[in-house]
């Protein structure tokens, strides 16, 4: 039978008294009041503290180690603010229904906002709200109203640049000043087949129109607009829209009875497919200047023939004629606008010029201070 029994917590022998002998006794009390002395409260080791057992009357040390294993945190409500300084850098508390945090710097940052995250001064606020989001992904700014729905953005001028460039230059979208109403612009359904224009409905639905649809659709009052304001250059080389103007032929002669060129008589126009007007007029080198076309001889006949060539080919010739038995020499002259002509022809680039051929050697052939000119109707 022992002298001893055995504690329930820290497994002491304790001496059952008159029945552990004396010097036994004596050590086996020695070793319960070793073990007494070392132990730590840890299983095994005495029984453990409940918190009905503590008193935490001072700041809790934790020696650097994580408190682990905790169900909530519950934090006691401060009256305002706790001072962002030493010791109370890196901490984090509550100030009425608000979670505060102050950081290593000693900021007062407030976490928490009438039951949302609270981000600050210049923050996106309403989020969160049900699954609407603001979201940054591959480059693209996303703004979501709910799950795959996209929102609607209201703010003021809206600049575009080009991506993926260092300090692009940008393109301002502005509303005009001073707007009497708000309205709605609706971008077209889809691209046009080929290039087009944009027109906008009376209820602001965007679509697009072709060119010749608009001049088709333009009442007089736009199609007189543009007629005054047209501008048309001048020179012996035009393109469409241009009047082609020669320099003079000063005063040209000739007794040639094969086509000769008529000095400068020369012009080049690029059209688009109207009828082209071509003549002669009045150099207007003085003032008033005398200009004509002649054709006179020593005899009782005189005759020129004034050619019109198209890229090296004659298309239209005036015959100017006069005869009378009654005289020994005969001249006539008539006005150089006399001859014209009007060339229905396809688009595209052509070089005019006038040519004169007398009737016979004897006969003298004048073309008088005048201009060829060409231009589409």
């Amino acid at each position: 039978m022992s002298d001893t029994t055995a504690s329930t917590y820290m497994m002491f022998q304790i001496p059952i008294v008159s029945q552990d002998p004396g010097p036994q006794w004596a050590t086996d009390v020695n070793a319960c009041l070793t073990i007494i002395d070392a132990h730590t409260h840890s299983p095994g080791s005495g029984q453990q503290i409940t918190p009905s057992g503590l008193n935490i009357n001072a700041d809790f040390d934790q020696q650097n180690n994580n408190l682990i294993n905790i169900k909530t945190l519950r934090l006691k409500d401060q009256v305002s603010a706790i001072t962002g300084s030493s010791p109370n850098l890196g901490c984090l508390y509550r100030v009425g229904a608000e979670l505060f945090y102050n950081d290593g710097s000693g900021n007062q940052v407030q976490i928490t906002t009438t039951g949302s995250v609270n981000a600050g001064a210049g923050s996106i606020t309403g989020l969160p709200s049900g699954t609407a989001s603001a979201s940054f992904s591959a480059g693209t700014f996303t703004w979501a109203s709910a799950t795959n729905q996209f929102a609607v953005m209201n703010g003021g001028s809206f600049v575009i640049r080009e991506t993926g460039t260092a300090s692009p230059k940008g393109i301002t979208l502005a509303s005009p000043h001073l707007l009497a109403a708000d309205y709605q612009l609706t971008m077209p359904t889809g691209l046009p087949g080929s290039t087009s224009a944009i027109n906008v409905t009376s209820g602001g639905v965007m679509g697009t129109i072709t060119y010749d649809s608009i001049g088709s659709s333009m009442t007089s009052t736009g199609a007189n607009a543009i007629s005054a304001t047209r501008t048309r250059p001048t020179g012996t080389s035009v393109g469409a829209g241009g009047v082609a103007i020669s320099a003079s032929s000063g005063a040209f002669s000739t007794t040639s009875a094969s086509p000769v060129d008529i000095t400068n008589l020369s012009v080049t126009i690029t059209t688009s497919g109207r009828p082209v007007f071509i003549g002669l007029t009045n150099d207007l080198s003085a003032a008033p200047q005398i200009s004509y076309l002649e054709a006179s001889r020593t005899g009782q006949a005189a005759q020129a023939n004034f050619r019109l060539l198209r890229d090296g080919t004659a298309i239209a010739e005036e015959e100017l004629d006069i005869f009378s038995q009654a005289v020994a020499s005969v001249i006539i002259q008539i006005p150089v606008g006399s001859i014209h002509f009007i060339d229905p022809i396809a688009a595209g680039t052509y070089t005019y010029k006038m040519q004169v051929a007398s009737g016979t050697s004897a006969i003298t052939s004048r073309c008088y201070f005048a201009k060829l000119i060409a231009y589409e109707l």
